[in-house]
């Protein structure tokens, strides 16, 4: 539950995110964030505390010691034993959404241009849809998405070529009211 609560920030996320492309220093990411550095320690503070971001470097820097941190993983999923309660009671899933609308949006103000859905897009893909699943059909879909993830997921090579990388996020969830 402790670990929910840190995630349960869209900064926390964000940070989590930019930390497992690269290592960076507060200063780094304060300036990637566009935040004062100030704000941003103590956040980086809770995610060390819980083990969602390590120190990979330490140097003194005009006599004070400057930390290098990594994100401990690449990419996250909620765990199959995890209680939905948990999940509701933290905050993390609305700061999950806030934090997906934030970075779109940053990459819609990077690159706007193109049309919704268009593979020189910065969303080439934006969708909402209604499925009819039985359990089976449930478990089939997690299976391909996991193929997917599993054939195109992190840890990857650097992108070569024409590709790029995508943040991706996925959840399903019982229609309201049906």
């Amino acid at each position: 539950m402790a670990t929910l609560k840190a995630l349960a920030d869209p900064l926390r996320l964000r940070v989590l995110l930019h930390l497992a492309d690269a290592p960076m220093t507060v200063k780094q990411l304060a300036t990637l964030l566009d935040v004062p550095p100030t704000r941003l320690y103590y956040h980086v503070r809770i995610l060390e505390e819980h083990d969602l971001i390590t120190v990979v470097e330490r140097r003194v820097v005009a006599g004070i010691e400057e930390r290098t941190y990594r994100a401990v993983a690449q990419s996250w999923e909620a765990s199959a034993s995890l209680d939905i309660a948990m999940v509701a009671g933290t905050g993390v899933l609305k700061a999950l959404f806030n934090m997906v609308a934030a970075e779109a949006e940053v990459a819609l103000a990077d690159q706007p241009g193109g049309a919704v859905g268009g593979l020189d897009s910065a969303l080439p893909l934006l969708s909402l849809n209604r499925l009819a699943l039985s359990a089976a059909g449930v478990a089939d879909v997690q299976s391909r998405f996991e193929a997917l993830v599993e054939a195109h997921g992190t840890p990857a090579p650097e992108p070569t070529g024409d590709e790029r990388e995508y943040h991706f996020f996925v959840i399903a969830f019982p229609r309201p009211g049906r």
